[in-house]
């Protein structure tokens, strides 16, 4: 098995706003491009090391939630775009009943959100 490529998506999240009313979500958007030299048959994996039981959506697609554990993976090569953006809602979040703020501007991602990468691995030569 070839060794992965890791992208780490630390940086550069914007706090999402809730829209008020029941339902109301908060969480965090990360946008990013297409990783480049990505063939068929190479795997790309999304990774959230640590993380809290969270609600995840790639490009609109709602992928299976993380209950929360060591590590989340899920495999997304099939739903990369040219530009692609990546929504976490922390559990804790998706209750929240009124409006946020956002700060307007790009941080870190919590702590309590865990560490979130793309892992790259070719197909075997």
């Amino acid at each position: 098995m070839n060794t992965p490529h890791r992208i780490h998506l630390g940086s550069a999240w914007e706090p999402v706003a809730a829209g008020g009313g029941a339902g109301s979500r908060a969480g965090w958007r990360r946008r990013f491009g297409r990783p480049s030299g990505l063939d068929a048959g190479t795997g790309v994996w999304l990774v959230i090391e640590q993380p809290a039981a969270c609600a995840v959506v790639l490009n609109g697609h709602v992928l299976p939630a993380s209950s929360g554990g060591a590590e989340y993976r899920q495999e997304v090569a099939g739903l990369l775009a040219l530009r692609n953006e990546l929504l976490v809602t922390p559990a804790a979040a998706t209750a929240s009943a009124g409006p946020t703020t956002t700060t307007g501007g790009r941080e870190p991602l919590p702590a309590a959100c865990g560490s979130v990468w793309l892992e790259i691995i070719q197909p075997s030569a």
